[in-house]
């Protein structure tokens, strides 16, 4: 029981930081990059504030999958490179997917998302190819 305790302690830590991260960063825009304030950004914490306490709340422990990480890798030069990305919220019908452009140096050339409806994770990537 003890290291579901520390499990749950360790993910709202994170989550704090995170969402500490995401206040310092919109006051950063709004300050050096006179960038209006995200007005969505209280309501996005609140939702993952209440996603965490059902998580939290639920009576089924932890699982523990093996989360591999990818890192961006830069294209040759002269060449720029296209990612996509697809995501759903589980059971509610809601999909997206995005994709950016890069150059060499990372630097971002163009940027587009879009939210979808409902579709399949495969069907996804392509629409974030096709929007990009």
């Amino acid at each position: 029981m003890v290291e579901e305790r520390d499990f749950w302690e360790k993910i709202l830590q994170d989550w704090l930081i995170y969402n500490v991260w995401l206040i310092w960063k919109s006051r950063n825009q709004t300050i050096f990059r006179k960038k209006n304030t995200n007005p969505k950004l209280a309501s996005e914490i609140l939702s993952q504030a209440m996603e965490y306490t059902h998580c939290v709340s639920s009576p089924r422990p932890p699982s523990y999958k093996s989360i591999q990480s990818f890192g961006w890798e830069r294209p040759p030069e002269g060449w720029m490179k296209l990612n996509t990305d697809g995501s759903s919220v589980h059971n509610s019908g809601l999909v997206g997917c995005g994709g950016v452009v890069r150059d060499e140096n990372g630097r971002w050339i163009a940027v587009s998302r879009e939210a979808l409806g409902s579709l399949a994770a495969l069907q996804l990537s392509f629409g974030g190819s096709k929007m990009a």
